[in-house]
């Protein structure tokens, strides 16, 4: 079995619970979990049925023929501390979270011969995503600091190192237009596929780039950008935080493809860009 560490640390507050709910707690199944859903996010060429068959190939799948998952991860941490946040900045309601600058190890290992696969996976997800609730609105962001031992550059901040790293994962779905990562392929399926790829400005500190975020949610509660009521409907619109080596944050913000369960919901486009314009 093949393994590679990743030394991490948290850029903004994480809601991210044992198993009462409440207790704030690293888990693997929320990063494995994290780990299909981008590999699925970056593979939007594929139809259903292929998408289904590659990921369990991956990620193993309760059918007997492909057997269990051929990927397992270790977290290895000292004690994280905790404080009470907002997780809707415009509001006062608080809750407990893991607070920023907490340090960890993620372990990740395969029996699968190509271990750097999984590592991709794996970066791109603490790239692109975040963990625990309000994740697709900044918080739970994480920061790689090294792999395997050795300091990793500031790459990424960069929009070609994370359009390298992903086309990595799927196969050249994407290339860079106007400092945007684009999608290049058709869509084959109502599926929640990564379209585009932008990096925002930088902002001092993480607490004014959250309330900026907070603030953009607030002013575009609108359906096209998730809902609740009536329903789940996860934002298409995802938000999460870097922390570069000149301690600034800068948001990178993912659109999916807007795949409502309704057909007959229109997706308002206007709104997501200007959502989306408040932040960058």
């Amino acid at each position: 079995m093949k393994s590679v560490k990743l030394e991490c640390e948290t850029v903004t507050p994480m809601f991210l619970a044992g198993a009462d709910g409440e207790t704030p707690e690293l888990r693997p199944p929320s990063f494995k979990g994290a780990m299909r859903f981008w590999w699925r996010a970056m593979n939007g060429h594929l139809t259903l049925k292929e998408l289904k068959k590659e990921e369990s190939e991956l990620f193993g799948s309760s059918d007997e023929k492909i057997g269990r998952s051929k990927v397992t991860i270790r977290i290895r941490q000292t004690r994280l501390n905790t404080d009470s946040f907002k997780p809707v900045p415009t509001k006062r309601f608080r809750k407990n979270g893991i607070k920023p600058k907490q340090s960890f190890s993620l372990i990740i290992s395969s029996t699968h011969e190509n271990i750097k696969m999984y590592n991709n996976i794996l970066k791109i997800t603490l790239i692109l995503g975040g963990f625990g609730k309000r994740s697709r609105r900044g918080f739970g962001s994480i920061k790689i600091l090294k792999i395997n031992g050795e300091s990793i550059s500031n790459q990424c901040n960069q929009t070609d190192h994370i359009k390298d790293l992903i086309n990595c994962i799927g196969e050249n779905n994407y290339n860079i237009t106007d400092d945007k990562i684009i999608f290049n392929k058709k869509g084959k399926e109502r599926y929640p596929f990564c379209k585009e790829i932008q990096l925002g400005k930088e902002y001092d500190d993480w607490e004014e780039l959250m309330k900026k975020i907070g603030q953009a949610a607030h002013n575009h509660n609108v359906n096209s950008l998730g809902y609740a009521r009536g329903g789940r409907f996860a934002s298409p619109i995802y938000v999460s935080v870097i922390k570069n080596s000149n301690n600034k944050f800068l948001p990178i913000i993912s659109t999916l493809n807007t795949a409502f369960d309704d057909k007959n919901k229109k997706v308002d486009y206007k709104i997501q860009n200007k959502f989306k314009e408040m932040i960058l």
